[in-house]
Order: structure tokens, then sequence, then C-alpha cells
């Protein structure tokens, strides 16, 4: 099987090369319409208010019950107002806010991705910067009082975006396989195709059938002839002609002996 492949893909390798030819123009293809993005993160950390920690006190110490707020917080973030703030700073940004969970403690994680580096540390800046003032603006509408206010630092935020290039390989990926396969798929059918009528133009196809190949046989071969084709139908076929022969000369004897007896039968009736 992978032989008579092989010697079909030498024996079409015209085909072949220009398949593979369609494969590395749809391998670029993909890598256009799948630029790579980048990637940037942050991180900022709730802290309890000046009266929870106390004079004097570590706010480090005091981040229980923090991440209650904290997802109340990254809530804003999924608002239309929000998007729509990004979208201003960059249209093709991409952004999460939430909680991280991998941590334990108020840590919320803030993710950007965006089709440069540019524009995705100008929207984690945005971000990170939003935090702070969200929270604060929250514990305004409930009516805290100003030294129950909790507040918020940024743990860090990256400087340079790194570049993902994942989901273009994926593309790159699936459109090198699709085009290889469809290459050979398609130079095996060319091969039978062209084999099939070099085939019937060289008179190897399959002969039409004769007038004669679909008449019933409606008799039986002659015995002289069948005898007489036969070795063991030598002697046979002259015993038969002996035989033959013997009838005829019975035959003849017989009609003499007939004509004498109407010759007496006239003479006798003249008389």
């Amino acid at each position: 099987m992978v032989v008579d492949v092989v010697r079909a893909l030498v024996r079409r390798w015209y085909i072949f090369l220009l398949g593979l030819a369609i494969t590395v123009g749809l391998v670029f293809g993909a890598q256009a319409a799948s630029p790579p993005k980048y990637e940037v993160h942050g991180s900022v950390l709730m802290l309890p208010s000046k009266v929870a920690v106390g004079k004097g006190g570590n706010p480090l110490l005091q981040l229980d019950g923090l991440e209650q707020p904290a997802s109340i917080v990254v809530a804003y973030f999924v608002s239309t107002p929000a998007h729509e703030a990004v979208a201003k700073i960059s249209p093709t940004a991409q952004f999460t806010v939430r909680r991280d969970d991998t941590i334990i403690g108020p840590v919320i994680a803030v993710s950007v991705e965006d089709a440069s580096p540019e524009a995705a540390i100008a929207v984690l800046k945005h971000l990170v910067a939003e935090l702070p003032k969200q929270l604060k603006l929250l514990q305004r509408q409930v009516q805290a009082r100003s030294d129950s206010y909790m507040w918020s630092t940024t743990l860090g935020v990256d400087a340079v975006a790194k570049k993902n290039i994942s989901a273009t390989r994926r593309l790159m990926v699936v459109a090198f396989i699709l085009g290889v396969i469809g290459t050979i798929m398609a130079t095996l059918a060319a091969d039978t195709f062209l084999q099939g009528r070099k085939e019937r133009r060289a008179g190897k196809g399959p002969a039409d059938p004769g007038p004669d190949d679909h008449e019933p046989i409606d008799r039986l071969p002659d015995a002289d002839s069948t005898l007489g084709n036969s070795p063991e139908g030598v002697g046979d076929s002259s015993a038969v002609r002996s035989t033959s022969s013997r009838r005829t000369r019975r035959g003849g004897a017989r009609q003499v002996d007939d004509e004498r007896t109407v010759g007496e039968q006239v003479v006798a009736g003249s008389s």
C-alpha cells in the first residue's frame, strides 16, 4: 500500500509539487490571518483600612476577609463602561480582571492581550490605575467613613510585553496538515484517472462483448462430429458407418423383392 502511494507520487511529481506549493501558501495565509499577540500581566493587593489595622499596625497581618470586597471591585470591569474605556485606548485589546485564586489573599490579577506591545502595556497601566479609583468610588457609594476605607497597592506590572504565537502556531499546523493530506489525495486521484485513460487508449481494458456472446446455446453437437473429433470415438464412427451401409443394402434388397411381387401380380392378372 505504501509502496503504491510512493510510486504514484513519483509518477505524478509535478502534481505533488504543485500541491506542496499551495500548502506553503496556506501556511503563510494562516500566519497572516492569525498574527501573534502580545501579553502583559499585573497584580494588585487589597489592604485593610487604617481603623482595622490600628496605629502602628501591619496591614499585611490583617488580610483576612478582604477576598469578598476584592471580588466586588472586580465585577466593575465586566461592565460596558469599563470595556468602552479600554476600547478608546485600543480597540483590539482583550483583558481580564479577576481575583487570583492561586494565591491565598485578596490579590487581583490583571491580564491584557493585544496586537502590539505598546497598546497592551497602555491598557494594562489604565486598568491598574482604575482599580483603586473604583475601590474608592464603591466605598463612597455605600457612605463608609473615610478612615475605614480599604485601599490597594500594586504588587507588580510587566514592563515588556511577551509575544504569544500559540494561536498562530496552531492555525499554521492545521493548515499544513490539511494541505499535505489534500495534496496526497489529489495526486492519487489524478494518477488513478491518468493510468486508467492510458490503459484504455492502449487497448488493455476489458474487450467489448461480441454479437454472439450472449446468445443461448439451443442445439447439441452432432453425434458424428462429436465422435469423430474425439480419439475414443474413432472406432465408434466406423461402426456407425458400417451399420448405415448394411441398412442401405437391406433397404435395396427389400425394394427389389417388392418390385418382383408386383410384376408377378400383373402377369397373373393378364392371364
